[in-house]
């Protein structure tokens, strides 16, 4: 029969750590999902979360359509831009809905963060915290040129360098997937906006709204 410690110990090395560490990002994602759910509206974040992909669909075919016709264009585009400031400020009340549930789990996070640090940390010299390696992935992060990502992403000494990563990647890793999968399980409008794909059409809003505000 397996003892408490022989347990504990188990979860402190691979592979008992990768289904611990998936566990904690299934549990915390849950809280989180509940929370958006708790304190957001999903179906009124989807309705406007389509607005302004319309809204963007539609600047698209302004673009079009300024080579094609310039002088209807002239005339469509000031349509556009008076839409867009109530775009703009959906947008603003959007970010601020969805800021609800990140200041009640921060300061719990930052406890649980603390605790995972001390249970998989091993003392280092200097009251440093040495991570220890945790999953081996398929490519060996080590051969990425960027040295701070390589000091968060991957275990201390020598598995560091055979591509071993510690908690902290494969939480983030376990974390990512999990949300994905959740979110549109339970139907629920990405957290952070809607991934780089947002934010890569984001930047071009703001690109067209300085051009409007130039003219």
């Amino acid at each position: 029969m397996v003892t408490w410690n022989e347990f504990i110990e188990w979860l402190r090395v691979p592979p008992g750590a990768m289904f611990f560490i998936l566990f904690i990002s299934i549990c915390v994602t849950l809280i989180s999902i509940g929370l958006n759910k708790l304190l957001l509206d999903p179906k009124a974040m989807l309705v406007k979360q389509q607005r302004i992909k319309d809204h963007q669909a539609e600047r698209k075919r302004l673009d079009e359509l300024q080579e094609e016709s310039p002088k209807k264009y002239e005339k469509e585009v000031v349509k556009w831009e008076r839409r867009d400031k109530s775009i703009q400020k959906m947008q603003q009340k959007m970010s601020l809905e969805r800021l609800k549930p990140t200041c009640i789990t921060f300061l719990p996070m930052i406890l649980i963060f603390t605790l995972i640090r001390r249970f998989f940390g091993v003392s280092g010299t200097g009251g440093s915290v040495i991570q220890p390696p945790i999953a081996l992935p398929p490519m060996n992060p080590s051969t990425i040129p960027l040295n701070f990502l390589n000091n968060m992403m991957l275990a201390a000494g020598e598995w560091g360098a055979w591509g071993w990563i510690n908690y902290t990647a494969f939480y983030f890793l376990c974390s990512f997937t999990v949300s994905m999968i959740l979110q549109r399980l339970f139907k629920m409008v990405p957290v952070s906006g809607g991934g780089m794909g947002n934010i890569f059409e984001q930047s071009k809003m703001d690109a067209y709204r300085k051009e409007a505000r130039s003219r």
